[in-house]
């Protein structure tokens, strides 16, 4: 896909989240498949971590002002504890509506390596928390960040997220009203699972996949917001990708990653004679547990080609999503993410850059 499309559609909302709640009502050509109308929202950035490369014989340049940042103490930064491989870690701050430079306030988490053997820089931030969903807004944290960035390398933030490789990003879905053990759940590719049922016993977070590599997490979003005291459930399921040789101006070519994620229903057509309704309310048991193929494999051998049948015979009709529409909603989730203001030709790394005031 070319890149120049990604401005093809700006879905900026400034009257708030609403348009990540469009219904989607695609129905595959499956006549047994299940429909029972849930809302699901549209892709949406959650996470981004991107890894910038720095010059050597600037890199030494730019540790002295990330350090002198913290020392200042007037609140841009907040010192973090340093991950394995780094030598600095930082909370850049930014303000909240009323101008506040407040710890908890969305912002931008910045570490940095030593000069050798390696030197980089890392950024991970959430997007729509840190610039909001409205223009005001969004100039005013990116003036607060261009002011704080070119005070250290000398480059701007959107410039210095172009010269960056992106590592880690993470795409959600929401199923509104619905809980986890409402379905079960087959993502293709993943070797392993692991699942966390809560204190009532429900299924509360599924993990397929381990944290180094793409994993998916599924889990009750509300729940995790508001405890046992949400009043609705809501199923979040969050595809974390770490690309390889990525920049973020070839997101707008990002296949589908919810491709790889099955749902099928709980209400089977038809189940054989050899299996009773009891025996296939323990087997989704056992799928929540074990995940569905393993939960398979611990079943008597006559039964796996049966019970294959009945997971793959149920598909709900509303999760797939066409590749002509992907491409459509992976560009409104960039652009509501602001990723479209990262340039392909941004401002060189130099010396005079570093070691210059920034902006007059």
């Amino acid at each position: 896909m070319n890149i120049n499309n990604k401005k093809m559609k700006n879905s900026k909302n400034t009257n708030g989240m609403n348009s990540k709640y469009s219904l989607l009502k695609k129905k595959q050509k499956n006549p047994v498949s299940h429909t029972d109308q849930p809302m699901i929202t549209s892709p949406q950035i959650d996470k981004l971590a991107v890894v910038v490369d720095t010059p050597v014989e600037l890199h030494g340049l730019i540790l002295h002002e990330l350090i002198c940042s913290f020392q200042d103490g007037d609140g841009t930064c907040t010192e973090l504890p340093t991950p394995k491989g780094y030598n600095v870690s930082l909370m850049v701050n930014c303000p909240n509506g009323d101008g506040e430079l407040l710890k908890g306030n969305a912002g931008v988490w910045l570490t940095a390596t030593a000069i050798t053997p390696k030197p980089h820089l890392r950024l991970e931030f959430n997007p729509i928390k840190l610039f909001g969903t409205n223009e005001e807004c969004f100039e005013k944290i990116k003036s607060h960040l261009d002011h704080f960035f070119l005070g250290i390398c000398g480059v701007g933030f959107f410039d210095l997220l172009a010269h960056g490789r992106v590592s880690n990003i993470e795409i959600c879905r929401h199923i509104l009203q619905r809980k986890p053990d409402d379905y079960l759940f087959r993502v293709k590719y993943a070797r392993s699972q692991q699942s966390i049922f809560g204190s009532d016993g429900g299924l509360e977070t599924l993990y397929f996949g381990k944290r180094a590599g793409n994993q998916t997490c599924i889990y009750n979003k509300a729940k995790q917001l508001h405890g046992n005291s949400a009043e609705n459930d809501c199923i979040r399921i969050e595809r974390r990708l770490k690309p390889k040789n990525t920049k973020i101006v070839n997101l707008w070519g990002l296949a589908n990653p919810f491709k790889h994620v099955s749902i099928f229903s709980l209400k089977a057509n038809k189940l054989p004679n050899s299996i009773t309704i009891g025996h296939w309310i323990a087997f989704q048991d056992a799928c929540r547990y074990r995940g569905v193929n393993q939960a398979i494999k611990c079943q008597p051998k006559f039964l796996h080609t049966k019970l294959k049948k009945i997971v793959s015979d149920n598909p709900v009709d509303w999760w797939d999503i066409a590749d002509t529409d992907w491409e459509y909603l992976l560009t409104d989730a960039l652009n509501e993410a602001w990723l479209d203001h990262v340039s392909e030709n941004p401002t060189q790394f130099s010396t005079a850059t570093v070691i210059g005031d920034g902006i007059a």
